[in-house]
């Protein structure tokens, strides 16, 4: 028996959690093939031969040693990479969620100090709310004087 996406709605599954095992099966296909195709497209073809060779020509005159190096060379690359988006994506998102860097490395802050810096901000979100009611007072104020100020000019022009 097969179900559509309306049955599946209808069942409470939401339709992205039933196709999740496609696009895990999907991934994985996708990856399995980019390494295989790497493996292969990073074998040598041809290698130079020194007139003269030493002891480190002799050792990559041989297509293995050099295929294995180049492996070894992509695979640090992939691993840098990847430490690098997620350093980069870990650091966006406590950032995002507002989380203080307290230790890095010999490096620390202690919790009094970040207690001090959250005190600050929020003093300076209420003086800031204080200022702006302030402000809306003296404007207040400053309309009435205004026409106070246009009632005594028109009673003296009369």
């Amino acid at each position: 028996m097969t179900y559509d996406s309306a049955d599946r709605r209808d069942r409470g599954v939401p339709i992205a959690q039933s196709l999740r095992p496609i696009v895990v099966a999907t991934a994985l296909t996708v990856v399995a093939a980019s390494l295989a195709w790497l493996c292969v497209a990073l074998f040598p073809t041809a290698l130079l031969t020194p007139q003269n060779p030493d002891y480190l020509d002799n050792i990559f005159a041989s297509r293995e040693i050099v295929w294995i190096a180049r492996l070894w060379l992509a695979s640090a690359a992939l691993v840098l990479v990847v430490a690098g988006v997620f350093v980069v994506t870990s650091t966006v998102v406590r950032m995002r969620n507002g989380h203080w860097l307290k230790r890095a490395g010999p490096f620390e802050v202690s919790e009094r100090t970040l207690g001090r810096t959250a005190w600050r901000e929020d003093y300076s979100d209420d003086s800031a709310h204080e200022g702006y009611d302030e402000a809306a007072d003296l404007r207040v104020q400053l309309a009435i004087t205004s026409e106070l100020i246009e009632k005594i000019q028109h009673k003296r022009a009369r």
